[in-house]
C-alpha cells in the first residue's frame, strides 16, 4: 500500500502512460510497486530497467533461483506484498527445491545478508562457492538481496 498519491494506468498521460503500457505489455499488468513511483516517471523507468536486468537476465543464477532469493529476503524482512508476489512468481518458474544444496546455500546467505549484513564473512562466500557458484552467480545473488532488502 502506497502512502503517496499514485496515478492509475487509466489516468496516466505522456511518458508515464507510455511506460505503463510497456510494463503492462511485458508483465501483464502494472504492479502496485510501479504505481507507487508514478510521481517520478524518470525514476520508475530506471527502477524498471534495473528490475528487468536483475530478475530477467539470461546471465548468472537464472530466474528460479533469483525468485527464491527474492522470497527469502521478503520473508526475512516481513514484506507480505513482496513475499506473496515472489512466492507466486517462484511457483510459475518451477517452485522451490528444498533438497537442492545450491538453493539452500543461497537462501541461507540471503537471510544472513538481509538480517545481519555486518556479519557476512569470507566463509559465507566460500560456502556459496562450495555449493557450485562462481563469481557471476555470487554477485547476482548480492544484487538480488540488496534490491529486495530496500
Amino acid at each position: 500500500m502506497a502512502y503517496v498519491d499514485t496515478v492509475p494506468p487509466e489516468r496516466a498521460g505522456g511518458a508515464l502512460a507510455a511506460l505503463y503500457e510497456r510494463i503492462a505489455a511485458e508483465r501483464g499488468a502494472v504492479a502496485a510497486i510501479h504505481r507507487a513511483a508514478s510521481a517520478r516517471p524518470d525514476l520508475l523507468e530506471a527502477h524498471y530497467a534495473f528490475y528487468r536486468a536483475l530478475l530477467w537476465s539470461s546471465r548468472g543464477l537464472g530466474r528460479r533461483l533469483r525468485e527464491r532469493i527474492a522470497l527469502a529476503v521478503s520473508e526475512a524482512n516481513a514484506c507480505r506484498y513482496c513475499a506473496t508476489h515472489h512466492g507466486e512468481a517462484l511457483c510459475r518458474v518451477g517452485g522451490a527445491a528444498p533438497d537442492d544444496p545450491t538453493e539452500a546455500a543461497l537462501v541461507g546467505f540471503a537471510r544472513k545478508l538481509t538480517l545481519a549484513p555486518a556479519e557476512i564473512e569470507r566463509a559465507d562466500v566460500e560456502a556459496l562457492r562450495a555449493a557450485g557458484l562462481g563469481d557471476e552467480e555470487i554477485v547476482d545473488a548480492v544484487f538480488v538481496v540488496g534490491y529486495f532488502a530496500l
